[in-house]
């Protein structure tokens, strides 16, 4: 019989991270910093009167739709319709 011993069970617990994971935690971390900036940009043409309140949620929706980002997934928490 082949008992497993107490380090061997903590470390099977232990999932390790591959790189493709960590590529792609990266990666979602940069869209929505990304998602932010452009957002806070958006929002200051929109504050001034350079663009419309319609052309402001096309953008956005543009913006998610190419960023690949759903409603539920924005990153500062708020729905936009």
């Amino acid at each position: 019989m082949n008992q497993m011993t107490f380090s061997d069970m903590e470390y099977s617990g232990r999932k390790r991270v591959t790189q493709k994971e960590k590529f792609l935690r990266e990666m979602n971390d940069i869209i929505k910093e990304l998602y932010l900036k452009q957002k806070r940009m958006l929002e200051q043409f929109l504050e001034r009167g350079a663009i419309s309140r319609a052309q402001y949620d096309k953008s956005l929706r543009d913006m998610k739709e190419k960023m690949g980002i759903s409603e539920q997934e924005t990153p500062d928490g708020t729905k936009e319709i």
